[in-house]
């Protein structure tokens, strides 16, 4: 099964029945550890400093209805502050990792989507990595996982990102044990390496962190069924949007303090690009006084026949 391929790493519950006998929650939990997946359970939301530490955790299994008390139906204006509660986190996850998230509810599920729309949380289609069930739906020994594999199925970008994943943390792993052994004080060689050649430091390690994990990554092989599974159709605003985010980084996303050939700059209605060397963008360190800002660069005009480039 895919689900049991891709789903490495640790798991977070979030369920107030978590030490329930005979809960569902029980059940599902069950399926999880027979897959021998580890995972950390909690009874209420996790704080925000806990949270803080979700990087590079999984999944989540969210149970929407964390009342305070057991069994009983709650004011509606109790059930809101409860849902305002579960936003906020979903917010904050969103924040600290992308990763699949299992909501179980035994309530409206579209009114829960709704919501989740709304929140700006997921879109209002089924390729979202929010995934909204009932908790008696999963019951039974391979129901979670079986969910899951239909899910993925029609989640292209949660299906790319736990392959990437593995196959990052795999090259990750294979990188710094290989320079651990040739010389723990690696960084530190590289570093005085780069101020000999006049380089920005920081920029140059990160880059040759990031060549280094790219070239020991095995060759992909996504999955065709999935990637080129019939489905809605994206109108051309939604293509180009994704063939910009591929090509192009907003200002917003970048490093004020480090330019590099590529950098495309907007001014007087025009575009520009910098074709000056990477050593040369950054500041002359024989003097103190100069900013990044003071760096030339060498622009070339770019002529735009149609569209606009985001800005």
């Amino acid at each position: 099964m895919i689900a049991e391929k891709i789903f490495k790493g640790i798991g977070i519950i979030v369920d107030d029945e978590i030490d329930v006998e005979k809960s569902i929650i029980q059940n599902i939990i069950e399926q999880i550890r027979e897959k021998e997946i580890p995972y950390i359970p909690y009874k209420s939301l996790p704080s925000d400093g806990v949270i803080d530490h979700f990087r590079n955790i999984s999944f989540i299994l969210l149970d929407w209805r964390l009342s305070p008390i057991p069994d009983t139906k709650l004011p509606q204006g109790l059930n809101e502050l409860l849902i305002k509660e579960n936003i906020s986190f979903l917010k904050k996850i969103k924040k600290s990792c992308f990763c699949p998230i299992f909501i179980f509810s035994n309530e409206d599920h579209e009114q829960i989507i709704t919501r989740l729309v709304t929140e700006g949380l997921i879109k209002d289609n089924d390729n979202n990595h929010i995934f909204v069930r009932s908790k008696s739906e999963l019951k039974g020994k391979t129901k979670l996982f079986k969910a899951l594999e239909n899910w993925i199925k029609n989640n292209p970008s949660v299906y790319v990102l736990k392959e990437w994943e593995r196959e990052y943390f795999d090259a990750k792993n294979k990188l710094f044990s290989e320079f651990h052994e040739m010389n723990p004080n690696w960084p530190k060689i590289l570093w005085k390496t780069f101020i000999s050649d006049h380089s920005n430091e920081s920029m140059e390690l990160g880059e040759l962190i990031s060549r280094n994990i790219h070239t020991r990554m095995t060759p992909f092989e996504f999955s065709g069924k999935i990637l080129n599974k019939k489905g809605k159709k994206s109108n051309q605003s939604e293509i180009l949007k994704v063939i910009e985010g591929g090509r192009y980084l907003k200002n917003e996303f970048l490093n004020s303090n480090d330019i590099a050939p590529g950098d495309i700059f907007y001014f007087n209605s025009e575009y520009y690009i910098n074709i000056r060397a990477a050593c040369d963008c950054i500041p002359d360190r024989n003097k103190p006084e100069e900013k990044i800002d003071d760096v030339q660069l060498y622009l070339l005009l770019i002529p735009i026949k149609s569209g606009t480039l985001p800005k």
